[in-house]
């Protein structure tokens, strides 16, 4: 398989990861899903292990922690990482409390629900 099809998986994954993903995490889904995704299509675990540290530049520490991972455990910690992205998220800002809901537009974005009218989280 060639690097730049390889490059191309990887890239389209950080892409499309849900918005309110950290760089981090988004690394790790990016990493769990091309392991899984060329360990499928063949391709040999130190021939995936170079190309993710030396090509592409990833996590080395992540690399060599899901590297030997089977299908099922990858899909649980991309399972985990999704389900982490849509949760309800409530701070405080001077002492007010204010709620991301995911499934709204203005809130994926960044806003808080007084722009959208959706009630406020509570606790």
């Amino acid at each position: 398989m060639n690097k730049i099809f390889m490059s191309g998986y990887y890239q389209g994954v950080v892409e499309v990861a849900p918005a309110s993903l950290s760089a981090a995490k988004v690394e790790e889904l990016a990493i769990t899903m091309t392991i899984q995704h060329l360990r499928h299509a063949g391709v040999k675990v130190t021939t995936i292990h170079d190309f993710l540290v030396l090509d592409i530049h990833a996590n080395e520490r992540l690399v060599n922690k899901y590297i030997n991972n089977n299908a099922a455990e990858l899909e649980e910690v991309q399972a985990s990482l999704l389900s982490s992205a849509f949760t309800k998220k409530v701070v405080l800002i001077n002492e007010e409390k204010f709620s991301w809901n995911f499934d709204c537009d203005y809130c994926r974005f960044g806003s808080n629900h007084w722009w959208c009218g959706l009630p406020y989280a509570e606790e």
